[in-house]
């Protein structure tokens, strides 16, 4: 965003982020960015296309089977099992509606979007080695 509002050059190494250049001059229909992976440290939790969320099998933190926190303090949390669901962000944005049975083929496609995050940046929730992984500079 910062080079291109800079008129600069772009580097030659790789870089993962997209411009907002688009948002922040207003442009209508400005979408820098069509897909996200959300990764957690070196692993792979969810893929986004558009509105659709597909979360893949993971262990997280959870509050739900604590007491709520008191006095100001936390509750304490436990490490569970996330299993895989698809959300429609539209109509869902808390992800409370997994919507997978319904739409295979969305399933199919994320799942695949998520196969190509794993070749190129790796994820050690399933042990894959990414080509494209690198330091951070």
């Amino acid at each position: 965003t910062l080079v291109g509002a800079a008129g600069a050059s772009l580097p030659r190494r790789p870089i993962d982020g997209v411009s907002l250049l688009g948002l922040w001059r207003g442009d209508g229909g400005a979408e820098p960015r069509q897909e996200l992976a959300y990764f957690y440290g070196y692993g792979l939790r969810a893929v986004r296309q558009g509105p659709w969320k597909l979360v893949l099998p993971h262990t997280s933190q959870t509050y739900k089977t604590r007491p709520p926190g008191t006095d100001g303090w936390p509750a304490e949390t436990t490490n569970g099992p996330v299993p895989q669901a698809l959300y429609d962000l539209r109509v869902d944005p808390g992800e409370t509606l997994d919507v997978q049975a319904a739409h295979p083929d969305l399933v199919g496609a994320l799942t695949a979007l998520a196969e190509r995050y794993r070749r190129d940046l790796g994820d050690d929730i399933t042990g894959a080695k990414g080509t494209g992984v690198r330091m951070p500079r």
